[in-house]
């Protein structure tokens, strides 16, 4: 990245981060049909704890849409900086943005033993003609480390409207009473 040129990197960046910020709308928007057992985080506490928009955020399908709309933003970024990506090969990728296929990615991870590559095998499968630009110069952990990063930030979002909502009912005391002046720092 340090052979570009500092106009071609704040453009790269700049697509990126327009991309990143569509996650969420796209996530609140989903129509797609998609088995019940992949939209739900599974984990022996998150029935007893979790919230269903939490457990939601932790799900495969939105885990793997995310790894998705982080290649199509990475085929972006790549199209406007010059290499060899048809408009064509990025169209096929935001086609198949929400509908994944399940059974091929968990095959091939059985036999290749990596996620990444069995997802990028999966979406090759429902968009060959973008399957050689898939991941292109991508390492596991630009979907992975990414992915996980806007979880964290959904979950933060929920956490605070949560918190949000415990708290308002104690608004119109909180400043009147003298524990709260010299407990609370704010």
């Amino acid at each position: 990245m340090s052979a570009l040129s500092a106009s071609t990197r704040l453009r790269f960046l700049s697509t990126v981060r327009t991309a990143l910020v569509t996650v969420r709308a796209a996530h609140n928007s989903s129509q797609n049909q998609v088995d019940a057992k992949y939209l739900q985080y599974d984990n022996p506490l998150t029935g007893r704890y979790s919230s269903p928009e939490m457990s939601k955020v932790w799900s495969p399908q939105f885990k793997f849409t995310t790894w998705r709309r982080l290649w199509l933003a990475l085929a972006e970024s790549q199209k406007d900086l010059g290499l060899p990506i048809s408009q064509e090969q990025v169209d096929e990728i935001r086609a198949n943005l929400e509908n994944i296929n399940f059974s091929i990615a968990e095959a091939k991870e059985r036999e290749v033993r990596h996620d990444v590559m069995s997802h990028v095998h999966a979406l090759g499968v429902q968009a060959p003609k973008a399957m050689p630009i898939l991941h292109l110069g991508a390492t596991s952990a630009f979907v992975g480390d990414n992915a996980e990063l806007i979880q964290l930030r959904e979950s933060l979002h929920l956490v605070q409207r949560n918190l949000y909502r415990s708290l308002k009912p104690l608004q119109p005391t909180a400043g009147s009473l003298p524990c709260t002046r010299s407990c609370v720092p704010w």
